[in-house]
């Protein structure tokens, strides 16, 4: 004998259940997270990178361009560079040159971390300059007495907050 069962008894197998929906939704909203946190990490080491080698250039060019008959260091000049331009970043407070005008003792670095803060002038009062590009091609002129110097960068991911460079002449 056949069985006949009215065809709305039949169970409807297409569709999520809310439960479902959910979870998917979940799973989503972590990954989109963890994805916006690694991205906002590597930008800030990427930043950092950058102000490393800017420093690294900076230094490069002071010491290069140091008279060989002079105990006094040159100022620094667009034409110094290869980008035609003092490597500098649009917050000036990033970029800091410490000068030494008694004798070669290079001027100290920042002594804890809790000495730079982002947005703040730099470190260590009056003999600090902010590096900053501009249309005047010695941005360091207030340096050209220099016997010798620091030049810092503050840095937003590494512990300590900044990267050093002194003379070495």
């Amino acid at each position: 004998m056949k069985n006949f069962l009215p065809t709305t008894l039949k169970k409807n197998s297409s569709g999520f259940t809310l439960i479902e929906l959910m979870i998917t939704i979940s799973i989503i909203a972590i990954l989109a997270v963890t994805g916006i946190i690694i991205y906002t990490g590597a930008q800030k080491r990427a930043r950092d990178s950058k102000r490393r080698q800017d420093i690294t250039s900076i230094t490069q060019a002071l010491e290069t361009n140091k008279p060989p008959t002079s105990p006094i260091y040159a100022p620094l000049a667009n034409s110094h560079f290869s980008g035609g331009k003092i490597p500098s970043e649009a917050n000036p407070e990033k970029y800091c040159l410490a000068k030494n005008t008694i004798d070669k003792t290079p001027p100290a670095e920042p002594v804890t971390a809790g000495d730079w803060q982002a947005g703040q002038d730099c470190p260590g009062g009056a003999a600090n300059y902010k590096i900053a590009s501009s249309s005047a091609s010695a941005v360091y002129e207030n340096g050209s007495d220099a016997l010798s110097w620091t030049v810092c960068a503050y840095l937003e991911q590494d512990s300590p907050n900044y990267f050093c460079r002194s003379s070495s002449q």
